[in-house]
């Protein structure tokens, strides 16, 4: 099969932009290019570049192939490392998991434009969300290496079904995990960590 041409056709591009994105799917078998098409395909829009729209397509096409082979356990990273580089080339300014390490499961973890973990269920005085500080990085690091299938799978969990039966048992929460000896207060029906310095 010619490929370059087949990216000619199938995306109305210039055989040299065809070349390029040959390039960047060589692994990408021949028996695949008809599901790569499509799924590039259900990702055009009116008003948005088409070259942009297949950048990103064949970006989330590595990213989807890559959680796959985790979820069907032919692929595993092998450092955390290497786990940590993935992410921040694939996640940046994404949803990584839900309810990771010690935070409940209402709580999503994500990746901002910088490339920090942040707590998008709790927001920092300016409004933006927290960003986690070097021990719960590591921990959220550790938890998504060990469990790296949910990785990618987000499920949302609505919050009142959970902090009703953890103040229940006479737990507080801190940024969306149990407290410790630290300060709470309840702010807008959630309970969060209040700076009293």
């Amino acid at each position: 099969m010619d490929r370059v041409k087949f990216f000619q056709e199938m995306f109305e591009v210039t055989r040299a932009q065809a070349m390029v994105f040959e390039s960047m799917i060589e692994d990408i078998p021949d028996s695949r290019l008809i599901d790569f098409g499509k799924f590039v395909i259900e990702r055009f829009e009116p008003m948005k570049s088409k070259l942009l729209i297949i950048k990103e397509a064949i970006f989330d096409f590595r990213r989807m192939q890559i959680e796959n082979g985790i979820r069907n356990g032919s692929f595993s990273f092998r450092t955390i490392d290497e786990m940590k580089e993935y992410l921040d080339t694939y996640y940046r300014g994404k949803d990584i998991a839900n309810g990771p390490a010690s935070y409940f499961d209402y709580v999503v973890i994500g990746m901002d434009k910088e490339g920090r973990l942040v707590n998008k269920y709790a927001l920092d005085e300016f409004g933006r969300y927290l960003v986690l500080d070097g021990e719960d990085v590591s921990e959220v690091y550790r938890w998504l290496f060990e469990n790296q299938h949910r990785i990618g799978k987000v499920e949302f969990h609505h919050p009142a079904k959970s902090i009703p039966s953890i103040r229940d048992r006479g737990t507080d929460i801190i940024d969306n995990k149990p407290a410790d000896s630290r300060v709470v207060e309840m702010i807008g029906g959630v309970y969060a960590r209040v700076d009293k310095s």
